[in-house]
């Protein structure tokens, strides 16, 4: 007989892996220096510190239905941090350094 893993242990298992990628992703943003987390590597896309708080936004908003429990840290990041950004006919985002929430309040 398979042996088929109980709920719980299943969702320990997806907690403990993604707290394993989420370590992962803040090593990553640990290489950038503090004072280009505003910048715009690439025009067509977000500024970096804009990627720290997506990924809190796209977990969130993906396990929301399934972890009713789940309750976002800062509900007004929300909207601003779940979606990427295609430019609209080859328009440049207008954005500037200060418009974006300061990195301790992404963090929490």
């Amino acid at each position: 007989m398979l042996a088929v893993p109980n709920k719980v242990s299943s969702l320990q298992l997806l907690v403990d892996r993604l707290a394993e990628a989420r370590n992962n992703t803040d090593r990553l943003f640990e290489c950038v220096r503090a004072d280009s987390l505003y910048e715009r590597p690439i025009p067509e896309r977000h500024r970096i510190a804009f990627y720290i708080g997506h990924l809190e936004a796209f977990d969130l908003n993906l396990f929301r239905s399934h972890v009713p429990a789940l309750r976002p840290f800062a509900p007004e990041f929300d909207k601003l941090f779940a979606f990427g950004i295609d430019p609209v006919n080859g328009g440049l985002p207008k954005d500037l350094p200060e418009d974006w929430p300061r990195l301790s309040q992404i963090e929490g």
